[in-house]
Order: structure tokens, then C-alpha cells, then sequence
């Protein structure tokens, strides 16, 4: 892929972004609410193709990964590590308390 692809299809990219901000702020009330009853759905779907176009063309250039791709348990596993911390260490059976129902069920009926 040479420069100028990179920079067509940042290009188309950037234009699709543009274009559903502009059917966004179209789509706003007079104080500044978005009414989806004003919202152009096929011309922001149009400018998505676009958008996931120009998207796709960069991704399969670079022989990255496509989104539709599912992560594998190491990147599950890295992504959860980063958001949440490490976690602790899983208790052992022995040390697990048994749970008791403390509220009776409703399907338990008194009879009238």
C-alpha cells in the first residue's frame, strides 16, 4: 500500500466522519436535543459504509486483524487485567461458606 492509498483512505475516512457529525447536528432541536424523528437514517448509514470502508481497506493493507475477528483468551485476559487489576487468588473449597435461603420462596402459599 503506497502513501497515497494510506491517505485515501484516511481521506474517506475522515469525510464519513464528517458527514454523520453534519446529520447529527441536523437532526438537533432548537435547543440543541438530538429528535431522532429528524435524523436521516440512510445518510448516516451511507456515511458508515463509507466510514467501514475506508476502515477495512487499512486493516486487511496492514494485514492487521478485522474487528469481526473474536480475541483470544490471552487478550480477553489482558483487557480484563488492564481494566480491572489483578484479581485475587481463588479461594480453596475449604474455606467457602455455604449459602443458606434465609427468605422463603414465593411459591410457598399459605392456604386461606
Amino acid at each position: 500500500m503506497g502513501d497515497r492509498d494510506i491517505l485515501d483512505a484516511l481521506d474517506t475516512i475522515e469525510a464519513a466522519s464528517k458527514g454523520i457529525d453534519q446529520a447529527l447536528q441536523a437532526a438537533q432541536d432548537h435547543s440543541g436535543k438530538l429528535n431522532p424523528m429528524r435524523l436521516d437514517i440512510e445518510l448516516v448509514e451511507q456515511h458508515r459504509h463509507s466510514f467501514r470502508m475506508g476502515l477495512d481497506y487499512l486493516e486487511e493493507s496492514y494485514g492487521g486483524r478485522r474487528p469481526a475477528d473474536d480475541p483470544t483468551d490471552e487478550e480477553y485476559d489482558s483487557l480484563r487485567r488492564r481494566r480491572f487489576g489483578q484479581l485475587p487468588e481463588r479461594l480453596p473449597p475449604a474455606k467457602l461458606v455455604k449459602l443458606a435461603e434465609t427468605d422463603p420462596g414465593r411459591e410457598t402459599h399459605e392456604p386461606d
